[in-house]
């Protein structure tokens, strides 16, 4: 016949007689409304995946997620859809579709909710990195730090999140993520408790030496000493602090910073035991002769008490330049000055035996260590 479409149309059953032709969806095709026939066909899909151009007809039906589920291959049929993402809401597991698809990641970012998607999927780690703001659905996530640690790069993501040691303090080994970032400080500092971090770092006086104020976090470690110690200038660090004494008294070598001081002086007097480090001073001489504030109670506690105490006092007068004057100047009584070598040219000296009331001759009967308070000069 001419036109058999014509016929077929008009007829009661047109289905009966279109699946027994050889050729149906030739027929099919031509028809005005091929849908309708196709739905009430016993085997629609296969008529469809035969058929030049099944997406379109597929769009056009009710139900087309009821039959792409059934064709053999469905994920192909739904990228080349005009509006997939809708379809794939519908279906029943769109996960499975999903993960199948030539450019799965282009479908998630432009559904509503990618991330209820992305939580389901089995390599949603390897879907992340490649969207191209992943920090953006990170933040959206129940739990982001399980994410974060099985990514390639997760300090890269770390670095530009807004508040990164949010993450960073919730995860198992924070200073690890720490060391290999870009700044670490600035982190540092923001953290509740940077000292408890400070302290696992593998270069901690590195880190510490570079903080805005890192003598508040010295004062507040376990051991500031071990760490005042190993820095490049701790000498520096303890002139700031606002008691460094107690810091260099507890030191391996508290002379050897204490020397190396402004104004090791001021820093002795103040110490439980002064006489204790001069005496393993270099030079003490030179410090003694510079104590002249230091005779009286100005520094010392009790200058003539500790002076007292110094092992090897007439070696260190002897050496003096005015040692004698030195002597006057304490409030203390006269010791054995027939120890001294020079000690019969100090008393014969005008200024002394004027002052102190004895005569030259007198000298030899000095021979105790100590004698009673000096008279006053008449």
């Amino acid at each position: 016949m001419k036109n058999p479409i014509c016929y077929l149309e008009k007829m009661k059953n047109p289905i009966c007689y279109l699946e027994k032709m050889k050729n149906p969806i030739c027929y099919l095709g031509k028809m005005k409304n091929p849908i309708r026939y196709l739905k009430k066909m016993k085997n629609p899909i296969c008529y469809l995946e035969n058929m030049k151009n099944p997406i379109c007809y597929l769009e056009k039906m009710k139900n087309p997620i009821c039959y792409l589920g059934k064709m053999k291959n469905s994920i192909c049929y739904l990228g080349k859809m005009k509006n997939p993402i809708c379809y794939l809401k519908k279906m029943k597991n769109p996960i499975c579709y999903l993960e199948n698809m030539k450019n799965p990641i282009c479908y998630l970012e432009k559904m509503k909710n990618p991330i209820c998607y992305l939580g389901k999927m089995k390599n949603s780690i390897c879907y992340l990195g490649k969207m191209k703001n992943p920090i953006c659905y990170l933040k959206k996530m129940k739990n982001p730090i399980s994410y974060l640690k099985k990514m390639k790069n997760p300090i890269c993501y770390l670095e530009k999140m807004k508040n990164p040691i949010c993450y960073l303090e919730k995860m198992k080994n924070p200073i690890c993520y720490l060391e290999k970032m870009k700044n670490p400080i600035r982190y540092l500092e923001k953290m509740k408790n940077p000292i408890c971090y400070l302290g696992k770092m593998k270069n901690s006086i590195c880190y510490l030496g570079k903080m805005k104020n890192p003598i508040c976090y010295l004062k507040k470690m376990k051991n500031p000493i071990c760490y005042l110690e190993k820095m490049k200038n701790p000498i520096c660090y303890l002139e700031k602090m606002k008691n460094p004494i107690c810091y260099l008294e507890q030191m391996k070598n508290p002379i050897c910073y204490l020397e190396k001081m402004k104004n090791p002086i001021c820093y002795l007097g103040k110490m439980k035991n002064p006489i204790y480090y001069l005496e393993k001073m270099k030079n003490p001489i030179c410090y003694l002769e510079k104590m002249n504030p230091i005779w009286n109670t100005a520094i010392m506690n009790n200058p003539s008490r500790d002076l007292a105490k110094m092992n090897d006092l007439l070696c260190y007068l002897e050496n003096m330049m005015n040692p004698m004057w030195k002597l006057e100047k304490m409030n203390t009584s006269m010791w054995d000055l027939t120890k001294m070598n020079n000690s019969m040219w100090d008393l014969k000296h005008p200024a002394v035996s004027s002052d102190i009331g004895l005569s030259p001759l007198k000298s030899s009967v000095l021979t105790t260590a100590f004698i009673a308070p000096r008279p006053k000069a008449t």
